[in-house]
């Protein structure tokens, strides 16, 4: 599961830039050290790296989005969900920290977002399949035979509405 987080500050506060704030947090998060001495990045390169829980992280359109590693049942998959706003919480209130030392007037905030105020756009939190792409490159049915089916019939019956 992927969930995109919206990135925005306290309205009585100066212009922001929304690639800055969403790059801070990831820096935040990559600096932080837990009890262990274990980073919570653990690998990551361009605003794209692994969490030490198996999440990725990674910034899309100026918004932080956190995929939770595979899972096996709801259960597993509630846990990572609650992580990573654990995790976003955390940044912010790292990054919090920092603009309060530079003397700056405001707050950052970070929620999860299912909406998307540009209409080209849809953002929220929505599925990640792991496919071996050389399934698709070498026999061409697989998708058609196997994918396809499995994503128009999934919906059906799990009664899936996306409103």
């Amino acid at each position: 599961m992927e969930q995109e987080f919206r990135v925005g500050i306290s309205s009585a506060s100066e212009r922001y830039n929304y690639e800055e704030c969403a790059t801070g947090l990831f820096n935040a998060l990559k600096g932080y050290k837990f009890f262990d001495g274990r980073s919570t990045i653990i690998y990551s390169k361009n605003y794209d790296g692994f969490m030490r829980n198996g999440s990725r992280i990674y910034i899309c359109h100026s918004l932080p989005e956190i995929a939770t590693p595979e899972c096996l049942n709801a259960f597993e998959m509630l846990k990572y969900d609650k992580a990573s706003e654990f995790y976003m919480q955390l940044a912010v209130e790292i990054l919090n920290e920092r603009m309060k030392a530079k003397d700056k007037k405001f707050k950052i905030q970070c929620w999860k977002t299912n909406t998307e105020l540009k209409p080209e756009f849809t953002r929220g939190t929505h599925e990640n399949y792991s496919v071996d792409m050389r399934k698709f490159k070498k026999e061409g049915e697989y998708k058609k035979d196997c994918l396809i089916p499995f994503l128009i019939l999934k919906p059906i019956f799990l009664v899936q509405v996306d409103l």
